[in-house]
C-alpha cells in the first residue's frame, strides 16, 4: 500500500473540535514544531512522553519485575504480576487525562505498550491511533508495538510494500529554517556527523578527507564511536582525526549542517528511506552527496543538487564544481511538503479520508 499524498486541504471545522494526544522523539525542536502544527488544526493537544506514570521510577520492585518478565511467557506468575503492576501505573497516568481524545499520534517516539494502547482505546472508544516511523522497522525498538496502531506511516518504501504501511517522507522542523547562510558564505564545503556503524563508514569518510585535502576544501567530519565498535578498526586507523567519543548536540549538528555547502548522507545497512539529513538539507538549500540510490525517485531530486555515490572508488571522480556551483532552489510547494506543516497536513488528510487510493 505504498502511497503518495497531495497537499492543499485546509483545516475543517470538525477537526477544530477534536483533541489529540501525541508523542515524539526527544530530538531538539521536534516536539515544539509538531505541537505548533497540531494546535493550528485541533482544539486541544496534549503531549505524553511515556506510557506509565513517572512514579514507577521510584518503584524498585516494579523495575525488578520488568527485567525478569522480559524472559518469561504470558502464563508465568511473575509475568502476570508485572502486568498487574504495569496496569496500576498506566491507570494512574490516564487518570490525569480529563479529556476524551480523538487521536493518538506517535512520531517515532518512545515505545507505547500494547497494554497502554488497549487502555487508551477503552477510555476513548472513538480514538484513532496513528504511528510514524522514521527508522526501518527492523532497525527500531518500536517494532514490537507498531502493529497496534490503526494507521502506520513509514519513511521507508520497502517497509511500506512489505508490511502494507502508508508511505510518507520524513520532515524538517522550523528550527532548520533559522539562520541559514548564503551558499557562498557557508563555512564548510562538506560535513558529515554520525556514528561508527561499520568499517565502510570509516573508509568512506577517510576517502572524503583525502578528496578534501587534494582540492583544499574545508570539511567537518565527525564519527562517534564506543569502546565496542572501535575494535573494528586497527590501532593506526583509530588515530584518524574525525573519530571521537564525544557526541555533538543536535542543535550544534544543525548549525554545522546549515553552514555547509554539501551534506554527506550515509544510509544504514538495510535502510532504503531518506535519513533526517535529507529534509534538513532541503530546508537550508544545501546540496547532498548520498549512498541512497533511491533518492532519484523523490520529487525534489535534481542532479545539480544531489550526487549519488555508488561505491567508495567514485569519491575521487566527484566534480569539484559540485562544491562550487550554488544549489538550485526548489519549488516552494516541494519545500513545503518536507516541512512539519506539510507532514502533519498529509498525515491527517489520509486519516480523515481526504486522500483515497486504490
Amino acid at each position: 500500500m505504498e502511497q503518495f499524498f497531495e497537499m492543499g486541504r485546509g483545516t475543517t471545522s470538525d477537526e477544530k473540535l477534536k483533541k489529540v494526544l501525541f508523542s515524539t522523539d526527544g530530538i531538539l525542536g521536534y516536539k515544539e514544531s509538531i505541537q505548533k502544527e497540531l494546535e493550528k488544526r485541533f482544539e486541544y493537544v496534549k503531549y505524553i512522553e511515556k506510557d506509565i506514570h513517572q512514579d514507577c521510577k521510584k518503584d524498585i520492585f516494579y523495575k525488578i519485575l520488568r527485567e525478569i518478565s522480559k524472559k518469561l511467557n504470558d502464563k508465568n506468575f511473575l509475568k502476570k504480576l508485572f502486568k498487574k503492576y504495569q496496569q496500576k501505573y498506566i491507570d494512574k497516568l490516564m487518570d490525569n487525562f480529563s479529556e476524551k481524545f480523538d487521536y493518538f499520534f506517535v512520531v517515532a517516539g518512545q515505545e507505547f505498550s500494547k497494554e497502554f494502547i488497549n487502555e487508551l482505546r477503552k477510555r476513548n472508544p472513538k480514538i484513532k491511533c496513528i504511528f510514524f516511523l522514521w527508522d526501518s522497522l527492523e532497525l527500531t525498538a518500536l517494532k514490537n508495538s507498531a502493529f497496534e496502531y490503526d494507521y502506520i506511516f513509514s519513511f521507508d518504501k520497502e517497509d511500506c510494500q512489505k508490511y502494507n504501511f502508508y508511505f510518507r517522507e520524513s520532515f524538517y522542523t522550523d528550527e532548520c529554517l533559522k539562520n541559514i547562510s548564503k551558499f557562498s558564505e557557508k563555512k564548510y564545503d562538506i560535513c558529515y556527523i554520525g556514528g561508527l556503524r561499520d568499517r565502510k563508514r570509516y573508509e568512506i569518510i577517510k576517502e572524503f578527507q583525502k578528496y578534501c585535502d587534494n582540492y583544499n576544501l574545508k570539511s567537518f567530519f565527525r564519527i562517534f564511536y564506543n569502546k565496542k565498535l572501535i575494535k573494528i578498526l586497527n590501532k593506526e586507523e583509530r588515530e584518524a582525526k574525525f573519530l571521537t567519543e564525544e557526541k555533538i548536540s543536535y542543535d550544534k549538528n544543525q548549525e554545522i549542517a546549515k553552514n555547509s555547502r554539501v551534506i554527506l548522507d550515509l544510509n544504514a545497512k538495510g535502510q532504503s528511506g531518506l535519513t533526517l539529513r535529507v529534509p534538513e538539507a532541503i530546508a537550508s538549500d544545501t546540496k547532498i552527496i548520498t549512498t541512497n540510490q533511491n533518492i532519484k525517485e523523490y520529487d525534489f531530486y535534481n542532479e545539480n543538487n544531489v550526487y549519488i555515490l555508488e561505491k567508495i572508488e567514485d569519491i575521487k571522480n566527484i566534480p569539484i564544481t559540485f562544491f562550487k556551483e550554488e544549489c538550485q532552489v526548489l519549488d516552494h510547494r516541494i519545500k513545503r511538503r518536507y516541512s512539519t506543516e506539510g507532514f502533519v497536513e498529509e498525515i491527517f488528510n489520509v486519516v480523515e479520508g481526504e486522500n483515497n487510493y486504490e
